[in-house]
């Protein structure tokens, strides 16, 4: 990050308050690195909004495989993904960058990936992911020794329903290829990437909506009712989003129980005890909270339920498991975290910043968060600081989503559902951040992330359409 960059940044520190935002006043007292791990396990769940989870401390039980892992860990409460939709954000996680970093943006491919640092430093790499954005296609497979992609839309099949046909894929397969790869390393140091579409839609589990009534979104939410939604022609009821709610959390908790049979798998292998294991999302969800036409839908607005994530991070060398961190982190600042502790080491210019200071008490304050690359509607850029979010729009108006301010900034203290917006009132905060964003975009390239996605193998337009995106 230049200079200038930084200088903005203890500027705007002073201006906005972070020292104010920083990490609980009982933060550990700093204590030596520890020796480095011989493996890591990194589990990405798909479309995971944080205030979704009872981990976070959601109502409903959606989430006890994560909460008995933070119980091993600790615990980020506000990790902050770079984009709202999976293909930037994925990228970003890979590369420890933002997607206009991460990605080229004719091609819609991965430059570089700190995975290529895993394995040049001898670990074995692997991934089981369910394809779509999180392909080959994509160059996401940079440094991966092995890249085990499911080729169709991949969805669990909900107790009572008629099961899918062969081929079409289920987190529950995705984990148990997963789990098989790992009973096969012996001693070998390895890095480890499972993902899972599981809780994006279509929605099917309906473990806390079987009460409900059903109104006009039937038993499961599918595809076709959410293309109707997003474009204006059926206007869900209070009743039925709260359904389309209880529907979503039942597939965060379908996905959580394969992450509970996966953590027993590790258990299982012996392996628990020598390996890091990190959880998190991509990205969460608008549930018709934030814009009722995009009910079921992300990658249309920056606001926190699609880029606020959870993120536990369980290491089995840390000698005060079960803490809670409330300050600021970032999905860029993951691979970094699992680099260091696997004791491989690199050189690159990279925005992400490894956690293991924060953990050892060494760091306190907010890591500010940059963000953006929305999908649909004008094109617009986030910063993040712990205490403020700033919004700004940078690009023109696109028919398919309404239209967006030209700037939004909240006071996220006092206003965390981001519904005031203060850009008017405080036009000098506003401008320091705005000051921000420009020397930014000076950094380095900018732009769309993808391809338009009919230049895309028709295989993969295929599975893309099976989620929602290719429309």
């Amino acid at each position: 990050m230049g200079r200038g960059v930084c200088r903005s940044i203890a500027w705007l520190a002073l201006v906005a308050g972070l020292a104010g935002c920083s990490e609980r006043a009982d933060a550990p007292a700093p204590v030596d690195p520890p020796a480095p791990l011989q493996s890591a396990v990194l589990v990405l769940l798909d479309t995971v909004r944080a205030d979704h989870c009872s981990a976070y401390g959601y109502a409903r039980p959606t989430t006890p495989a994560l909460e008995r892992l933070a119980r091993r860990g600790v615990l980020f409460e506000n990790a902050i993904s770079s984009a709202p939709w999976t293909l930037p954000a994925v990228a970003s996680l890979l590369a420890g960058e933002g997607a206009p970093r991460a990605l080229d943006g004719e091609r819609g491919t991965l430059r570089r990936s700190l995975v290529e640092v895993l394995h040049r430093a001898g670990i074995a790499t692997a991934a089981f992911t369910e394809g779509g954005f999180v392909s080959r296609d994509f160059l996401l497979d940079r440094g991966f020794d092995a890249w085990v992609e499911e080729e169709g839309h991949v969805r669990r099949t909900p107790p009572g329903a008629t099961p899918q046909p062969p081929g079409s894929g289920s987190a529950a397969r995705t984990f148990a290829h997963a789990a098989r790869w790992l009973a096969q390393q012996g001693e070998r140091r390895f890095f480890l990437l499972v993902h899972t579409y599981e809780p994006h839609t279509p929605y099917t589990d309906r473990r806390f909506a079987a009460e409900l009534p059903v109104g006009r979104v039937g038993p499961s939410l599918r595809m076709g009712m959410v293309r109707d939604i997003q474009r204006g022609e059926l206007r869900l009821e209070p009743e039925e989003l709260r359904y389309v709610e209880a529907l979503y959390d039942g597939d965060i908790r379908a996905a959580d129980d394969e992450l509970g049979r996966f953590l027993d798998a590790l258990d299982a292998e012996g392996l628990s005890e020598r390996t890091l294991v990190v959880v998190t999302s991509d990205h969460g969800e608008d549930l018709g909270d934030l814009d009722p036409q995009f009910t079921a839908s992300h990658g249309h607005a920056l606001k926190d339920p699609l880029v606020r994530v959870p993120l536990v991070v369980a290491d089995p060398t840390d000698p005060r498991p079960g803490r809670r961190v409330a300050a600021q982190v970032r999905l860029v600042d993951v691979l970094p975290t699992i680099a260091a502790r696997l004791g491989a080491p690199h050189a690159l210019e990279i925005e992400g910043r490894d956690l293991g200071p924060l953990l050892r008490g060494e760091e306190v304050e907010p890591r500010i968060a940059f963000g953006g690359d929305t999908r649909l509607g004008p094109a617009r850029q986030f910063v993040r600081t712990g205490a403020h979010k700033y919004i700004e729009r940078s690009d023109g108006a696109d028919a398919a989503a309404p239209e967006a301010p030209a700037r939004e900034l909240f006071d996220l203290a006092t206003d965390p559902r981001e519904q005031h917006d203060l850009a008017a009132e405080q036009p000098a905060l506003a401008d320091a951040f705005s000051r921000l964003l420009a020397e930014r975009r000076g950094q380095g390239p900018q732009g769309p992330s993808t391809p338009p996605l009919e230049t895309l193998p028709q295989p993969l337009q295929e599975r893309l359409r099976a989620l929602g995106y290719a429309d």
